[in-house]
């Protein structure tokens, strides 16, 4: 009930904003959240990294679902969601991989990792909205040649 709660007044607080802010703002708070995480110990400042961690997630995963219901042609759907889950899959190998590496490198290092990785997430949604973005504008010239 609480997490419903939660996810209701982050949608009600975050409703007029574009879906491309709360993509890519999502995303940010969502690393930055487990940046923290990585960084601290202490109980409190763990307690707020995952309470950062679960705004990003709130925020940019319906955005994110949205999209990928929308660039999907309907004839290749489920080659798509094939594709999607093999993406989340490796992403779950890759946890595996650094908690194993972990052992072997410094929090300092793993920081700075997890920090490339979120840098390159947000540097990618960035980039596919814009395409996405350049895609809509060829169509709506496309439609408007054809029109005329």
């Amino acid at each position: 009930v609480r997490v419903s709660l939660f996810t209701l007044g982050i949608a009600k607080w975050t409703k007029k904003w574009s879906p491309y802010v709360k993509l890519l703002g999502g995303v940010f708070l969502f690393f930055i959240g487990y940046i923290t995480l990585s960084i601290s110990t202490t109980p409190f400042i763990l307690i707020i990294g995952m309470f950062i961690a679960s705004i990003g997630e709130v925020l940019y995963m319906p955005i994110k679902q949205t999209m990928l219901a929308t660039i999907v042609p309907d004839h290749a759907r489920s080659t798509y969601m094939s594709w999607y889950q093999i993406a989340l899959l490796l992403g779950v190998c890759s946890a595996g991989a650094f908690l194993v590496i972990s052992h072997w490198l410094s929090f300092t290092t793993m920081t700075f990792l997890f920090c490339l990785i979120g840098l390159g997430s947000v540097i990618l949604f960035y980039r596919f909205i814009q395409n996405m973005d350049e895609e809509r504008k060829r169509q709506s010239f496309s439609t408007r040649s054809l029109g005329s």
